[in-house]
């Protein structure tokens, strides 16, 4: 697996950890990017800038999705569907 891919995946199950437990210490989450992602140091920074940057305009990314999905709520997407639309 390309090491970005890698980092996309795991920036993923992030943030669905972030959807399924929003009350949870991101501190958490950024051990687990990097130790997840510890075969792949430069991939790393990568990583916590695509989460940082979800995080940071999910008001935003959420608007635009809900403005753009016809007939369909966020709330009725699937959570893993929902941040690969996010990222």
């Amino acid at each position: 697996m390309f090491p970005r891919t890698r980092a996309r995946i795991v920036v993923l199950q992030t943030l669905f950890e972030d959807d399924m437990n929003p009350r949870r210490n991101m501190t958490g989450s950024d051990q687990f990017v990097k130790r997840r992602l510890r075969h792949f140091p430069d991939t790393i920074e990568f990583a916590q800038s695509m989460l940082t940057g979800v995080r940071r305009r999910r008001p935003d990314l959420d608007q635009l999705l809900t403005d753009t999905a016809k007939n369909w709520t966020l709330q009725r997407m699937s959570v893993t569907d929902r941040n690969v639309l996010r990222l």
